[in-house]
């Protein structure tokens, strides 16, 4: 249940509409209060304020209507100039991109200020009547129209700004890669030495031997991306009949209908139920998302350095900056413990073998396609070495260590069979062997 609240908490903060909706609904609240303090309050002790609108009927519906006019106008503006962004993104640094600039909450409250100021100013304009039978004026709900329309045009001067600093290179690296810290926080919570649990149980020597040949696959419901998976609910299901589940895929798989989701076994305990119940602990849907999957704020970085790197733009410059940013959240990953696959209930039976993501997965992602598609730009290439000086002063684990000096060396041959300048081979080899050197100190940076 709370992989699923947090799955659609991450999908409201994602969409465009969900903060200007909760502000066009305060619009309404605001607006009946405001109406019932004009009752309560009488005219003649407002009059006398000067910052209070004193005008009559005539005037009060000039004003609203003017601001209202005024603030739908520009509200269509930064909607025009928001779209213009989102293009501009998407051409430049990735389609992908575009989530974190809806997921923006700045610029959800801009739309949301401009919509409700409007709203606000049509519901106290039909309370206006000038007949004289009926003369009502309220004037402290046309007071709070005009600074509505003051804070309207401070929001507007701060979503110009905000604009300008989103579409920032820098910006927009330094939001994914805060997210990536938060998933791997969220992923991967205990650090080295502190609190580490010694895991229970043997892992695949408790698995039964006839466990490969007699487990009975669980055919997926739908197809699509795996956003998030409730493994908790999954080892109450295990538990609960007294089944060993086997994960056949992780967040950010793509699953297509009736491929296998899992494999079950003994298959005499497991039941039509059983499948129905283990489809309900995977969230399923049309697009990767950073709650339960750390690579893909990797790819995302990938993505952008790649693109960086293309003809069209080359901009190696940017690639640098994506490299300094994936090495940042390398060097985290580096020191934290990596869970293990094997899941066992309060008793210590294996319950449940997950598919999780590891260090190597993760530089895998990181490394391969940049050090693939950078022939040109020794400087990238220089980077990328550095990068992995500086993530071995983090490691502790001998097998990072080793994924660390497997990339150095594929990064090194590559761009020697690319060099022809003799000063730019001593370059690169300075380079390469000075992350070597790093690997080979003490492991943990000792």
């Amino acid at each position: 249940m709370k992989i699923k609240f947090t799955q659609f908490w991450d999908t409201l903060r994602r969409s465009f509409w969900f903060i200007p909706t909760l502000m066009t609904a305060g619009a309404f609240l605001v607006t009946t209060l405001m109406v019932y303090i004009d009752h309560q309050v009488k005219d003649a002790h407002l009059r006398g304020i000067w910052w209070v609108y004193g005008g009559g009927p005539e005037g009060a519906r000039a004003v609203l209507s003017t601001i209202a006019g005024s603030v739908i106008t520009v509200a269509g503006v930064t909607y025009s100039i928001t779209i213009a962004v989102l293009s501009l993104t998407s051409q430049q640094f990735g389609p992908r991109l575009i989530g974190n600039f809806m997921r923006d909450r700045g610029n959800q409250v801009v739309l949301g200020t401009f919509i409700s100021t409007f709203l606000y100013c049509l519901l106290i304009l039909r309370m206006v009547r000038g007949h004289e039978e009926s003369l009502f004026v309220p004037l402290v709900a046309v007071t709070f129209g005009m600074f509505l329309a003051i804070v309207s045009m401070g929001v507007l001067i701060y979503f110009i700004h905000h604009v300008a600093e989103s579409i920032q290179v820098s910006t927009i690296i330094d939001e994914v890669g805060r997210e990536m810290d938060s998933a791997i926080a969220r992923l991967f919570p205990a650090k080295l030495g502190e609190g580490e649990v010694e895991q229970v149980g043997r892992g695949e020597a408790d698995l039964p031997d006839d466990f490969y040949e007699n487990a009975l696959p669980i055919p997926s419901t739908r197809t699509g991306y795996v956003m998030a998976i409730d493994t908790d609910r999954l080892m109450s299901i295990c538990e609960k009949e007294d089944l060993i589940l086997r994960l056949n895929c992780h967040p950010g798989s793509y699953i297509i209908t009736n491929s296998p989701l899992a494999w079950v076994w003994p298959t005499s305990r497991a039941t039509q139920a059983t499948a129905v119940h283990v489809n309900g602990a995977f969230n399923i849907g049309r697009q990767r998302t950073i709650v339960q999957d750390a690579a893909h704020a990797v790819r995302l970085l990938v993505e952008m350095a790649l693109r960086a790197l293309s003809p069209s733009l080359n901009d190696p410059f940017t690639a640098i900056m994506c490299i300094d940013r994936i090495g940042a959240s390398l060097c985290n990953l580096a020191g934290r413990v990596i869970p293990s696959p094997y899941r066992y209930d309060r008793q210590g039976m294996l319950r449940v073998i997950v598919q999780t993501t590891t260090f190597k997965d993760l530089v895998d992602i990181a490394f391969h396609q940049i050090r693939q598609n950078n022939q040109n730009h020794l400087a990238v290439t220089l980077r990328l070495l550095e990068s992995i000086a500086v993530i071995a002063q983090y490691v502790y684990r001998e097998e990072d260590r080793d994924v660390l000096l497997h990339h150095a060396e594929m990064i090194h041959q590559n761009s020697m069979d690319h060099l022809e300048e003799e000063s730019d081979r001593k370059d690169l080899m300075k380079q390469y062997m000075s992350a070597r050197e790093a690997l080979t100190r003490t492991v943990g940076g000792g």
